[in-house]
């Protein structure tokens, strides 16, 4: 999970079922609608616990299509971790889904192998059809990030967001943490995790590795030698890298990390590092949101931090897109 709880509106998700060819007819409603998502994306109705404490998002929805149509809907909703999970089932056919919400690279990954409709999206007003809020509302940012890397047609933009570490101020000097080199300093050996995730943990291997580099670039930036243009294209370019030298690199520097961490995770660290469990953890910014409001309303109030190492850090988002099929 990567950030916050967030309310997906029934009026969005009702646009997005318009354009899905793959809403069929089921035994218990006129419709079926199913959607795979991040977990705590949007709000379930249940507490911590899993114990219902109200009406769903879901729920809401089905009962907005109803007043809206007359017709009955079913959303089947299920979460996963990993967007490798939801890829492989969809490359072995083992599910069929109407709605996925991956992350920026498994957008660009299956929409280079076909996997993906299209949405009728003008590129000329960069709008889409039927989804007016998204069109009036949505963050400038993100609809730039979308465009500029070709994915409006394939995808409908829904949350970004920063990668840094969640740390315990009293127990974690904010020198160790403001740089990605944490992972490896012995200060903080077994008391830091890292994400279970591919894309993550090799970004921030490749931050160790070119160390040196980058804080030339970042010496040159702060003296005025470079533009924060040509200093964000370099930046750019380096966390990008997969050449095979590098590669090797990375492989060594998570090889020598792996005795130094206390371990991999995906979705408890947003609650363990509360618990104490660690006092670092590699987190993506809403999860660590999460992590400090609940630390403050804990019957132990415990007051958590979020920093972004100064060398840079990825900035992700995430997207809704129809699976072909």
């Amino acid at each position: 999970m990567k950030k916050t709880k967030l309310l997906l509106s029934a009026a969005a998700v009702l646009s997005l079922c318009g354009f899905t060819t793959a809403c069929t007819s089921g035994d218990e409603a006129d419709h079926t609608l199913v959607v795979y998502n991040w977990e705590d994306y949007i709000d379930e109705g249940l507490d911590e616990n899993g114990y219902e404490v109200g009406n769903s998002v879901i729920a809401d929805f089905e009962n907005y299509f109803y007043d809206l149509t007359g017709e009955t809907i079913k959303v089947q909703y299920e979460t996963f971790s990993t967007c490798e999970d939801v890829y492989n089932m969809l490359k072995l056919n083992s599910v069929k889904i109407d709605l996925f919400c991956p992350s920026d690279y498994m957008i660009q990954k299956m929409a280079n192998e076909g996997m993906l409709e299209e949405f009728d999206y003008d590129e000329a007003t960069d709008t889409y059809e039927g989804i007016d809020n998204y069109n009036n509302y949505a963050s400038p940012y993100i609809k730039d990030l979308f465009k500029r890397n070709n994915f409006s047609k394939y995808a409908i933009p829904y949350t970004w967001g920063t990668m840094g570490y969640t740390y315990n101020p009293e127990k974690v000097d904010v020198s160790l943490v403001s740089t990605w080199e944490a992972q490896w300093n012995p200060q903080l050996s077994k008391r830091i995790t890292v994400k279970d995730s591919v894309r993550d943990t090799i970004f921030t291997a490749v931050m160790h590795v070119y160390k040196n580099e980058l804080d030339t670039l970042k010496a040159q930036y702060e003296s005025g030698t470079i533009s924060a243009e040509v200093y964000n294209d370099h930046l750019t370019e380096i966390f990008n890298r997969s050449d095979d030298q590098t590669l090797q690199k990375v492989k060594q520097a998570l090889i020598d990390m792996k005795d130094n961490i206390y371990g991999l995770e995906v979705d408890d660290g947003k609650n363990e590092i509360v618990t104490g469990t660690y006092d670092v953890s590699l987190s993506w910014s809403g999860d660590a949101v999460y992590s400090m409001d609940q630390g403050e309303d804990s019957s132990n109030p415990v007051y958590l931090n979020y920093v972004v190492p100064e060398e840079g850090s990825n900035i992700w988002y995430d997207g809704w897109c129809m699976p072909k099929g």
